[in-house]
């Protein structure tokens, strides 16, 4: 298993906001977000590099994490990565999304573009 801290990106919205229009704003610390729930920490618990490693595509969100999860012994919560964003940016205007659908290391935080 792979464990460390992970840029991440957004999901809201991110079908009508159009690439030039997201602002990177953070990167993400997983095992930060773990431990403050009570976890040990952030595992990947699929391949790093693969199809869909980052996240499976889904008509409703866009793009569903599966591959991260936080961990503590024998339990597995999977990370909701706008959670995250949210959390370690104490804002409610960002969300997550991977930069590479098909690499699991390659979320980032974004902002919604002001109108």
């Amino acid at each position: 298993m792979l464990v460390l801290g992970v840029a991440v990106l957004g999901v809201m919205v991110l079908c009508a906001i159009p690439v030039h229009a997201r602002t990177p704003l953070s990167v993400l610390d997983l095992n930060g977000y773990c431990q403050s729930l009570g976890f040990e920490q952030a595992v990947l618990v699929g391949p790093q590099v693969a199809k869909f490693a980052a996240c499976n595509p889904n008509e409703d969100d866009g793009c569903v994490n599966t591959h991260w999860k936080c961990q503590k012994g024998q339990v597995y919560r999977t990370i909701q990565m706008n959670r995250v964003c949210q959390v370690q940016n104490n804002r409610p205007d960002v969300f997550a999304w991977p930069q590479d659908r098909d690499d699991a290391f390659s979320w980032v935080c974004y902002t919604v573009p002001s109108d």
